[in-house]
């Protein structure tokens, strides 16, 4: 469903990209399997490049657990930036909207490799959160990840 309103609006995707993350545990291993991945759709319109188009559809990072994360679906920084890296061009200063910011990681990404990025929240502990992170670090330095 989520491929066909992208179509129709006039982009162009592929198949899902995929997050995947080792080493995860699942919620309740007697009844279920741990979630080792999480697929998401890449969109562009127009005729625009891929900035690193040797890249493969498959990005491995570790997930956040526990005192890590203050979102519930939060994504690393690191993963986000990969991302970002993969579809926009470094030479310039893009834009980059973010409609459901969450935690906040994905203007930091975008704050690390010298993009611009706006975005939205309606949960204040999330942007309580966010202004922590902000105010700990500096672009360039934003990571969720241990070195």
């Amino acid at each position: 469903m989520i491929k066909q309103l992208l179509l129709d609006n006039g982009f162009k995707t592929g198949r899902p990209a995929i997050w995947y993350k080792p080493f995860t545990r699942p919620h309740n291993p007697v009844y279920s399997l741990g979630s080792g991945y999480e697929p998401f759709f890449y969109a562009r319109k127009g005729n625009t490049a891929i900035a690193n188009s040797m890249r493969t559809d498959v990005y491995q990072y570790n997930r956040l657990t526990g005192d890590a994360k203050v979102h519930p679906t939060e994504k690393p920084i690191e993963l986000i930036q990969d991302i970002m890296s993969t579809f926009l061009q470094s030479n310039r200063r893009n834009t980059i909207l973010i409609p459901f910011l969450g935690s906040g990681n994905s203007l930091l990404a975008a704050a690390n490799l010298g993009h611009q990025a706006v975005g939205y929240e309606l949960n204040a502990d999330f942007k309580n959160h966010f202004i922590v992170k902000v105010q700990g670090g500096k672009p360039g330095d934003y990571r969720s990840l241990p070195a």
